[in-house]
């Protein structure tokens, strides 16, 4: 399982390669679960959600996006994006308590 931490705010598609690179996530994620600790992020946008689910979900090939402490807002344009693309199973929304972080 890895995991990367969204920071307050969220709001480029270029924004979601450097955090990647700098929190050192594998270009590789084949059948992982990249765990999104989102409790520090007060917005993000419709563009950064998407290049997430595009970057983590399709090019790097994870097996789940779960998101940890997303905003409602943000958790929705995750889930619209993942529709789009047409993995919305791969999209999981749980609490730190339930992953144990």
């Amino acid at each position: 399982m890895e995991q990367l931490r969204l920071p307050r705010l969220v709001g480029t598609r270029e924004a979601v390669g450097d955090l990647l690179a700098e929190q050192h996530v594998p270009s590789s994620l084949s059948g992982e679960r990249l765990v999104v600790l989102c409790r520090d992020l007060a917005s993000g946008s419709t563009s950064f959600a998407d290049e997430l689910v595009r970057q983590v979900l399709m090019d790097r090939g994870a097996a789940e996006l779960t998101l940890v402490g997303a905003p409602e807002r943000f958790v929705g344009y995750v889930r619209a994006a993942a529709e789009r693309r047409g993995v919305p199973e791969r999209v999981q929304v749980r609490t730190g308590a339930e992953l144990g972080v």
